[in-house]
């Protein structure tokens, strides 16, 4: 703008089109901002071009109140960002666009009439607007932009038109005060982190205009109880209703197809919830940590259980896996407490963890199962007997540790890659010590095992004595880890071998070593054999 454009005032001067009231007496301004012309205690603005300029007043902090002239069309981007003592501001009939955050920071601003003229805002308009408690959007906007209310923490009351079609993303984001709000029937979107942490918002109900919900849009709204998903929605975003603490119950309708990542994570008061024969999807940890929720029956499209789905669901007493369902995935059911059976018919795969921590599992059915993962049932304390069929090809390491009630393997014996003897899981040839039943008090290792394998005893609390003959040259990490209880270690080996790395977190001085005859001092001067209670020799 050239110098000819800026124009100062006298304090007498009648062609001002608009006022401004700041908040101190300042005298007549040194230097001037397009249009803008200060004396005293009052600004006046005059805008030949029609327009508040992008930062036209940006950070004024001395700035009350603002009338803008009526030949403004146009107000700019961050027209009036962090004016942090504007309380009330009108805006004429002729302004048809406000800019991106052209009221960001506005901390004193309380309310604001938006004229019908006002057909299209940028982003984050109204962002951190801590005072503001109500407004009316225009009808003709069809767009609420992405972060324009985002931080409005007073902002109880607002009225939505029926033009708007869509709701951007993190809109109504941290809008602590809003009750309720009426979504009209026009809006077919909803955008990610809409009404996130929504603290006092208690009920919403989405139209059935509405075909998208983004991801994490009602997260954190810890006081909402209820809500409905219309039939017209086919997808639930990712983290949608994450940590709706207060959340009892849901109401899927019957075309949604897939339910997102984390969509129900800890909503610890969530009781059921029925999913509808659409759902082919559930990703991983939908429902984790749901602590209330007591059954849950999995629609028959679904065929993967996804990781951690259900891990944490205390209270889930049962839960009906259709045939439909090839694969469990990682921590799929841990720390299931509740449940007391399993039964997954056409399961092939069970991921690592998929059921630790499943302390009330007594009995699980799985015909179909041909890989076991790592720690795949690993503290489930309740667990006596466990089958394995010929179908199993793999069991990964510690997959049965801390099952301390645990009985007996029994091995199909047409399986090609395992079988048992006296309980105990070895590898077809016998070669390998799999895993030893967690209530077993004593073991005599056979002489074909070669190795011991990774904790293949972790967790074995009744065990108190352990006979290892002189072929085995391995003992694989933790195979002992937390046999707390023994009392009793023959050892066959002539020579010491360090095993060293299989009997952590043990306290050796409660441990009585009993090597052959000849080897004892050997023994007695070993780093690792020297820490035991005391070393004999046995023929």
């Amino acid at each position: 703008m050239g110098q000819n454009n800026k124009l100062q005032l006298s304090e007498t001067d009648n062609t001002a089109i608009g006022r401004i009231t700041t908040s101190k007496r300042k005298g007549v301004m040194s230097h001037i901002i397009p249009e803008i012309v200060g004396f005293d205690n009052t600004t006046l603005l005059k805008s030949p071009d029609s327009d508040i300029r992008d930062n036209a007043f940006r950070d004024r902090t001395d700035i009350t109140t603002m009338e803008i002239p009526d030949c403004v069309t146009w107000i700019g981007d961050n027209a009036f960002r962090g004016c942090t003592n504007l309380t009330t501001i009108k805006i004429p009939d002729d302004v048809f666009w406000i800019g991106d955050c052209a009221f960001f920071g506005c901390t004193s601003l309380t309310s604001i009439v938006i004229p019908n003229s006002v057909t299209d805002f940028g982003k984050r308009v109204f962002y951190d607007c801590t005072s503001l408690n109500s407004i009316k959007i225009p009808y003709g906007v069809t767009w609420i932009a992405d972060g324009f209310f985002d931080g409005c923490t007073s902002l109880n009351s607002i009225e939505i038109p029926n033009s708007v079609i869509e709701i951007g993303n993190e809109a109504f984001r941290s809008c602590t005060s809003l009750i309720s709000i009426e979504i009209p029937n026009s809006v077919t979107k909803i955008g990610d982190c809409a009404f996130r942490d929504c603290t006092s918002l208690s009920s919403i109900e989405i139209p059935d205009s509405v075909t998208w919900i983004g991801d994490d849009v009602f997260r954190g709204c810890t006081n909402l109880t209820y809500i409905e998903i219309p039939d017209s929605v086919i997808e639930i975003g990712v983290r949608s209703f994450i940590d709706c603490t207060r959340l009892t119950s849901i109401v899927i309708l019957d075309r949604v197809t897939k339910i997102g990542e984390s969509a129900f994570y800890g909503c610890t008061n969530l009781t059921s919830i029925e999913i509808p024969y659409s759902v082919t999807e559930i990703a991983g940890a939908a429902f984790g940590g749901c602590t209330s929720l007591t059954s849950i029956k999995i629609p028959n499209g679904v065929t993967i259980i996804r990781e951690w789905t259900f891990s944490g669901c205390s209270n889930l007493t049962s839960i009906a896996i259709p045939s439909s369902v090839t694969k469990v995935e990682e921590g799929a059911f841990q720390c299931c407490t509740s449940l007391t059976s399993v039964e997954i018919p056409c399961v092939t795969i069970i991921g690592e963890v998929a059921f630790h921590g499943c302390s009330g599992i007594t009995s699980i059915k799985m015909p179909s199962v041909s890989l076991i993962g790592k720690d795949a049932f690993g503290g489930c304390l309740s667990l006596t007997s466990i089958e394995i069929p010929n179908t199993v090809s793999f069991i990964g390491k510690e997959a049965f540790s801390y099952c301390t009630s645990l009985k007996e393997f029994i091995v199909d014996e047409e399986n090609k890659y395992y079988c048992s003897k006296d309980g105990v899981l070895y590898s077809k040839d016998m070669s390998v010590l799999v895993a030893v039943p967690g209530s077993k008090r004593s073991i005599n290792i056979p002489v074909s095992v070669t190795k011991i394998g990774y904790g293949a005893c972790e967790g074995c609390e009744s065990l108190t004595s352990v006979m290892v003959h002189d072929n085995v040259n391995i003992i694989e990490e933790r195979a002992f880890e937390d046999c707390i209880n023994l009392e009793e270690l023959h050892l066959r080996h002539k020579k010491p071998i360090d095993f060293s790395m299989a009997f952590p977190r043990l306290d050796l001085s409660n441990i009585t070593l009993f090597v052959p005859i000849g080897t004892g001092y050997a023994y007695r001067h070993h780093p690792f054999y020297s820490r035991f209670k005391q070393v004999v020799t046995e023929r």
